[in-house]
């Protein structure tokens, strides 16, 4: 409480951070482990998702079946945390929605793995085409931002933002400019990749928002404890001795999207929600 009563928007407060939880989670046998703020909303919402072990990530049932998905999912776990400011602020400085998912990558060509670093980088910045051009009835982005790499356990993670794009000049004050999505991810198999979102819903000034927001995402980060299965660690050896010298880039710079034209679908005459009328920016091909 009395770290409650001095909070600003420079320090904020968040409930239940210096007593976290401690999430186990069985992922395709792997073992994943992390300290994370227990899920708090002032608005009285539970947590969408409690933790959910998925020890068999290739049964098909457990995923959408409807839609030409170019990605599928899975929700083993979500959460919400708030940020606080002054006791006699009523409502909330900002807000991060957590969430830890398994992708299952449907658009891999035959012959391509997540668990070789180039692949997986792929298969990363086609995931982020397709949250950008690819659904360009949504706010326009930018991505990959602050492009990191982090090794964790056997295995490389990729850290990386995607931004809402703004107009040069745009002044700190607008909230906008505070709103981002910040991930990381790494292989599980060959079409399988764990991606931990962090959706952040922030505040002004946006340069202490966002400094705030990768504060928390770093201190869950440094958390995490990888243990891959035994079947995964003999995959993984597979891949490695297939492609030697794969290697991930240690550094990208956003990618030069032009967004397409496009229009609203008709749902009556069959068609999806965005229908594309002509690209400016193709999707990345995939090469092996």
């Amino acid at each position: 409480m009395f770290k409650r009563l001095f909070a600003s928007r420079k320090n904020p407060y968040i409930p239940g951070l210096d007593n976290p939880e401690h999430i186990s989670l069985n992922i395709g046998g792997c073992r994943l482990e992390m300290d994370i703020p227990p899920h708090y909303s002032s608005d009285g919402f539970e947590a969408g998702n409690e933790p959910t072990d998925i020890p068999n990530i290739h049964d098909a049932s457990l995923y959408d079946p409807d839609g030409d998905f170019l990605f599928n999912g899975l929700l083993p776990l979500r959460r919400s945390w708030e940020y606080l400011g002054p006791v006699w602020r009523g409502r909330f400085l900002g807000l991060t929605d957590f969430s830890i998912s398994v992708k299952r990558v449907n658009c891999l060509p035959e012959g391509m793995s997540c668990l070789n670093p180039e692949h997986l980088e792929q298969v990363i910045l086609r995931f982020l085409f397709d949250k950008g051009p690819d659904n360009p009835g949504s706010i326009k982005k930018i991505a990959p931002v602050n492009w990191q790499i982090k090794q964790i356990g056997n295995q490389p993670w990729i850290l990386f933002e995607q931004r809402v794009w703004v107009k040069e000049g745009l002044p700190d004050r607008d909230v906008t400019i505070a709103n981002f999505c910040s991930y990381a991810a790494t292989a599980i198999d060959d079409r399988y990749f764990l991606l931990l979102d962090f959706d952040n819903f922030g505040y002004t000034p946006s340069e202490i928002s966002i400094a705030n927001m990768n504060t928390l995402k770093n201190r869950v980060i440094d958390s995490i404890h990888w243990q891959l299965s035994k079947a995964t660690q003999k995959r993984l050896d597979e891949v490695k001795a297939q492609w030697p010298d794969a290697k991930i880039s240690q550094h990208r710079e956003p990618e030069d999207w032009v967004y397409p034209e496009w229009r609203r679908g008709d749902k009556q005459k069959g068609e999806p929600n965005i229908v594309i009328l002509k690209r400016n920016t193709p999707p990345p091909e995939f090469k092996i």
